[in-house]
């Protein structure tokens, strides 16, 4: 497992001397049980930032990218985003 998000894991106990991007965004434990870490290497959790007829707009810590149109979804929304094949990201439960 990479450390690039043990720090998002419940009960990581890793000093923070800056808020990390994700809790940012708004990420928060309860998306994080949704999770593990190995699936959020292979599919990084973005914050859906707008909503168009074309296509959702996403952000993650360090890319954005573009979801095709999903009735399911709306801005503020999180998924866990594969870049390969964007339509199959996974929609995470709202806080």
């Amino acid at each position: 497992m990479s450390d690039k998000y043990a720090a998002f894991m419940p009960g990581a106990s890793i000093a923070k001397t800056a808020p990390d991007p994700l809790s940012l965004l708004g990420w928060s434990a309860f998306f994080s049980q949704q999770t593990d870490a190995d699936s959020l290497l292979e599919t990084p959790p973005m914050r859906v930032t707008s909503v168009h007829r074309s296509g959702l707009q996403v952000q993650g810590v360090d890319t954005r990218g573009v979801i095709p149109p999903r009735k399911d979804v709306t801005v503020g929304d999180w998924v866990l985003f594969n870049a390969e094949i964007p339509q199959d990201s996974v929609l995470l439960e709202r806080k």
